[in-house]
């Protein structure tokens, strides 16, 4: 609960567009690797719960660097590398575990991305 309450505040306390894109790729990663964590526990329900927000988080990471660039600004190279590689490793854990509606999400995604270079 805390953690969420910090997570919250820090979203809204980030100003500048490109940290925010590096922090929805950050909490993306987080949940990922929790809902990984929980369904190793055997725990699925809570672990597609988790795998649903990681594809939140990585919506909003996507539609705030669509918005940067739409503003006219040039999008710095690492974060479009951040969200290739990140959404690259979702893809690929996600399809291990047979994760069928956050793959779909993960791969809607890609081709947002790939429209940012």
């Amino acid at each position: 609960f805390l953690k969420n309450l910090r997570d919250q505040i820090l979203e809204k306390l980030i100003s500048d567009p490109i940290r925010k894109i590096e922090f929805y790729v950050l909490q993306s990663d987080k949940t990922l690797n929790a809902g990984l964590f929980l369904a190793v526990k055997d725990k699925q329900t809570l672990a597609s719960g988790m795998f649903s927000q990681t594809g939140v988080y990585m919506e909003q990471a996507v539609k705030a660097a669509a918005n940067y660039k739409a503003q006219g600004k040039n999008l710095p190279a690492y974060v479009v590398e951040r969200l290739t590689h990140s959404l690259a490793k979702h893809e690929e854990l996600l399809s291990e575990l047979a994760q069928k509606g956050a793959l779909d999400v993960v791969k809607k995604l890609q081709a947002e991305v790939s429209a940012l270079k």
